[in-house]
């Protein structure tokens, strides 16, 4: 999701991550999100809930989700 970004050389710290679904899957996908984040909230709200009960669950996808402060967008964010 912010692999282009400018800001990702501005983590200072590790980020730290939470694997969900089948380890072996053939589809990983990667989730960077900031508990702040207008656009992550979207994400939560709308496509989550079906992509864990759909996908995750039943073991096609393995999710790996990263707590991604931006610290350059919300004065709380770490």
């Amino acid at each position: 999701m912010y692999t282009n970004s400018r800001y990702v050389s501005t983590v200072t710290k590790d980020i730290q991550s939470a694997i969900f679904g089948a380890s072996n899957s053939k589809v990983q996908i990667k989730i960077f999100s900031d508990y702040q984040c207008p656009a992550c909230q979207k994400f939560h709200t709308i496509i989550e809930d079906r992509l864990w009960k759909d996908y995750i669950t039943p073991g096609k996808v393995t999710a790996t989700f990263y707590n991604f402060p931006l610290t350059f967008a919300h004065q709380n964010a770490e």
